[in-house]
């Protein structure tokens, strides 16, 4: 396939019943680290619906190398709720050895869904692999930053629009793939002092 169209429904929670302060306060116990400040200030309770949307495109170049390849993976998304509603387009470049079938490497973000490593017959192939994306997001509501839609609440004023930079690596086996990246993001509100950067690595295996 040379594209892939994601459709969700995101149902959730914010607030305390989200229990993201006891689950954060227990991992910081677990390795060691400082309590979290600020969670006092947190949202108010309230339930989200949102309905997000991304399709990627794919095209694959074959270098002379055997077993090396190059893919363009375009794409263009949005979300419509009352946790998040955006815009958003980018484009993924990816080089490796025996690239998977699949449409790239997700940031953490919705509509983006992992697909199997590729395998020739029965038996797993391995591979490895290089990527770089790039993305811009055209926002019009962030509940995390606007604050709750039904109640009164602490809120920044978000940044209209937003972009991000992505590379990593990611190592494939089989129905296992694990790849690890680090994410720049411009400020996402407008009192933010400078851009955040954070790493990323994740395990998923395909059945």
């Amino acid at each position: 396939a040379r594209r892939k169209g994601t459709w969700e429904v995101q149902l959730g929670v914010v607030g305390p019943l989200s229990f993201a302060e006891d689950i954060q306060a227990f991992v910081h116990r677990v390795v060691g680290a400082n309590d979290a400040r600020g969670w006092d200030h947190q949202l108010n309770n309230e339930v989200t619906v949102d309905l997000v949307h991304e399709t990627r495109w794919r095209r694959r170049f074959y270098p002379r190398a055997a077993g090396f390849a190059l893919d363009l993976i375009p794409y263009l998304g949005g979300s419509l709720g009352t946790a998040r509603t955006y815009l958003s387009t980018g484009l993924e470049v990816r080089l490796g050895w025996r690239l998977p079938d699949d449409f790239g490497t997700c940031s953490i973000h919705g509509g983006c869904v992992g697909s199997s490593p590729v395998k020739e017959g029965r038996k797993p192939v391995p591979g490895v692999q290089l990527f770089v994306s790039a993305n811009g997001k055209a926002v019009a509501h962030d509940i995390f930053l606007n604050g709750n839609n039904f109640r009164g609440s602490h809120s920044v004023t978000p940044e209209v629009f937003v972009g991000e930079i992505m590379g990593g690596v990611a190592w494939q086996v089989g129905p296992a793939k694990m790849p690890w990246s680090y994410i720049q993001q411009s400020r996402t509100f407008t009192t933010q002092t400078r851009n955040h950067g954070f790493g990323s690595i994740s395990i998923s295996w395909s059945y």
